[in-house]
């Protein structure tokens, strides 16, 4: 998102990405959903961020020839009679939140307590990613490799790195900018996920699920189903436990038969204030990050990107609620690196 807005503006970029199949963009499912939480509570900036997103990829699909954005609904099965009457409740107030006639499910899915839906909720093409880092390596834009802080250095007049000589190096790296030596302070809150890749054959795909866990249509029969939220892990291996939890799960839930056709695991690089990091570190303006959304970066990295693009190019300001300075007192407190 920030290489498409930079190049937008006439600047010059190149993408340093080794393709990291545990990154949390890969991992992800593209979801974007108007409500969060059990509380179905409306996302924060919602508005906003939808608003920006849709022209966003919509200008992308003309550029890619891709159909990057779909709209669907999510059908939530409650889980129980407390669940249902605080969905019940929130439809109050909420626009997002409407009742359905569930009987219509019945066909596909084992629930007892009724369903809801929220809509309208967007998908993001699985190959989006791909396609744009194809069109980056065509144009000589992307190196496949590691960026070694190592090898950079970074004077008055900017950055250079290995052939590269660039007016700043902008951490995109979602949770290793947790271990780089300019934002290891930043109160990251990493967590884990992992999720199944399941072939379903006959479940409708234009409509994303909601019971224990979220089953999100990839492509064709393939299902996204997940994920876990783990906060303590040694590493980002796949665990076997919960491959077998969530497939016993499936035969309990669906009325289909189901086929796992993968298992993977990434590390979502969220915040500790739920809001991103975006901005240029206060000691080292030729530093700067975008990163820290956590689960809502499909919906709020258009946004955010378009106001470090205009911040970075124009001089125009953050959001304060995001900008890193926020946190200039703990990032300045153990010197530069």
């Amino acid at each position: 998102m920030l290489s498409y807005e930079l190049l937008k503006r006439g600047k010059s970029v190149v993408v340093v990405d080794d393709g990291n199949p545990s990154g949390s963009s890969r991992v992800a499912a593209g979801f974007i959903n108007p409500v969060t939480g059990k509380r179905h509570v409306t996302s924060w900036r919602f508005d906003t961020f939808i608003h920006t997103a849709l022209e966003v990829y919509e200008a992308l699909e003309k550029e890619t020839g891709l159909e990057i954005i779909r709209k669907i609904s999510l059908i939530q099965f409650h889980t129980g009679r407390e669940e249902r009457e605080v969905f019940t409740n929130r439809m109050k107030g909420n626009p997002w939140l409407s009742d359905i006639d569930a009987d219509v499910w019945d066909v596909f899915f084992n629930f007892h307590f009724g369903a809801g839906s929220a809509a309208p909720c967007y998908i993001i093409h699985p190959h989006f990613l791909n396609v744009w880092r194809n069109k980056l390596s065509f144009s000589g834009m992307l190196r496949e490799q590691q960026f070694n802080w190592d090898e950079c250095e970074i004077n008055s007049d900017g950055v250079h790195w290995n052939d590269i000589q660039a007016n700043a190096v902008i951490c995109c790296d979602g949770s290793a900018s947790f271990r780089n030596p300019y934002f290891q302070h930043l109160p990251f809150s990493l967590n884990k996920g992992q999720v199944l890749h399941v072939r379903i054959p006959g479940l409708p795909n234009d409509c994303a699920y909601h019971h224990r866990y979220k089953l999100i249509p990839l492509q064709n029969e393939l299902f996204w189903v997940g994920a876990s939220f783990e906060w303590n892990y040694p590493d980002l291996n796949i665990i076997s436990e919960f491959r077998l939890g969530v497939e016993t799960y499936l035969r309990d839930f669906l009325k289909l038969p189901s086929e796992t056709i993968a298992h993977i695991a990434g590390e979502r690089p969220s915040s500790i204030d739920y809001r991103p990091f975006v901005g240029r570190h206060p000691n080292v303006a030729q530093v700067a990050i975008l990163n820290g959304m956590g689960t809502k970066g499909y919906l709020q990295a258009p946004f955010f990107a378009i106001q470090l693009a205009e911040y970075l190019c124009e001089g125009s300001t953050l959001s304060p609620e995001v900008d890193i300075q926020r946190f200039a007192r703990l990032l300045t407190k153990f010197g530069n690196p």
